[in-house]
């Protein structure tokens, strides 16, 4: 149960807390702090994917730096506090949506733990 009990839980947390700060919180800047969050519990979520496999792993920091820092980048991308004209031009042509992101953050976390 711990296996597939953890990511599970995961889920339901972070969706019943994004939305007690939907409902209850009133702010100016409410739309970015449920993009954190949101971003914060879909990392949390692929992390729980990976985090109970018994093989033993040899992580590296340099691994986990890249990946937290291309996490950053992404928030920091997603809340709108980046804008490279180029870079939204080619996102657009190929169709990344935040759809794509929020599969990114997922699988960020995933490697993260592997």
């Amino acid at each position: 149960m711990k296996k597939y009990g953890n990511p599970l839980l995961v889920l339901i947390a972070g969706n019943l807390f994004i939305h007690l700060l939907n409902t209850y919180v009133h702010i100016t800047l409410i739309d970015e702090a449920i993009a954190l969050c949101t971003a914060i519990m879909l990392f949390a979520f692929g992390y729980t994917l990976n985090s109970y496999t018994k093989v033993i792993r040899k992580t590296t920091w340099l691994k986990k730096f890249l990946v937290f820092f291309i996490y950053i980048t992404l928030v920091v991308w997603s809340l709108g506090l980046i804008d490279i004209p180029v870079v939204n031009v080619v996102f657009d042509t190929v169709g990344f949506t935040k759809v794509f992101f929020n599969m990114l953050f997922i699988y960020l976390g995933f490697v993260f733990a592997s």
